[in-house]
């Protein structure tokens, strides 16, 4: 993120990139730090800019345009916006992540996606498929998500060759 101000995490389903976007934004060492917006259940283009605005917790009744509402919002801010999940949505989120940065020196957006979105200046980061084995980010992952499904749910991930 220190060499570009738009990443687009990019990689197959199921590879971690949300999980990393996580982490990233975690870190974030921004002015007013990082804000969040899952775009996996828009499924019209035209809302992107919708789900920004209600993921940053801003009501606009003014019949202004997304980005004019976002600009306003997020001027003067040092902030870190994550896209995750824009793959089904990819002009969208490249048009409104380009008038965006255009507008907002202070903005830095990272994206999550299966493509990467085709905006001048964006860095691309492959994400690949997590290490297997005893020791692999793949087991880690699995074993966190057993312990977050509680006891009464544990007995669903068996032994190899075990039966439920």
């Amino acid at each position: 993120m220190g060499s570009s101000r738009l990443v687009t995490l990019r990689g197959p389903g199921g590879v971690g990139k949300t999980r990393i976007a996580w982490q990233v934004a975690a870190r974030a060492d921004l002015a007013h730090g990082s804000r969040w917006v899952d775009l996996a259940s828009v499924c019209d283009g035209s809302l992107v800019g919708q789900a920004v605005i209600t993921a940053l917790g801003l009501q606009d009744q003014t019949g202004r345009s997304s980005v004019a509402v976002l600009t306003e919002c997020l001027a003067g801010r040092d902030v870190l916006l994550v896209l995750d999940t824009c793959e089904h949505l990819r002009d969208e989120c490249a048009s409104l992540a380009g008038a965006l940065l255009a507008a907002l020196p202070g903005l830095r957006i990272l994206a999550t996606s299966r493509a990467a979105l085709g905006v001048r200046g964006e860095s691309v980061v492959p994400v690949g498929p997590m290490s297997t084995g005893s020791e692999g980010d793949a087991l880690a992952l699995l074993t966190a998500r057993v312990e977050q499904a509680g006891p009464a749910r544990r007995g669903a991930v068996a032994e190899p060759g075990a039966r439920p």
